[in-house]
């Protein structure tokens, strides 16, 4: 069987014994803009910009400095009120949970201020 529709994609040559020659297909014409690439800059960052930084800063480094100075003496005074060792783990447990469910929301609503 022999297609003479030398107009499709695939079709027979009579020339060349039953060979399948395979024409290429336009599908689709798609214009490829070039790509740019786009690298964050900190020396673009306005004053407001670089305050909101320091700030953010300065509030995990005193909020770091707050609990590492409960850290070494909550475990002792809690026991001595009569709370257990996995009462006190459970607590330090509860604020790191707080700290990572928190942290998301108010990275997303910092930009409002």
């Amino acid at each position: 069987m022999q297609d003479t529709d030398k107009s499709h994609p695939l079709h027979f040559d009579e020339k060349s014994d039953d060979v399948i020659k395979v024409e290429p297909m336009k599908i689709m014409e798609i214009d490829i803009l070039p790509t740019v690439e786009v690298t964050p800059s900190f020396t673009k960052l306005s004053l407001r910009q670089w305050g909101v930084i320091g700030m953010l800063a300065c509030a995990n480094f005193f909020s770091t400095i707050a609990f590492s100075c409960i850290a070494p003496f909550f475990p002792r005074e809690a026991q001595k009120k009569g709370l257990s060792t996995t009462e006190v783990g459970v607590i330090f447990g509860i604020f790191e949970l707080v700290m990572l469910v928190v942290s998301p929301l108010l990275g997303k609503y910092v930009s409002y201020f």
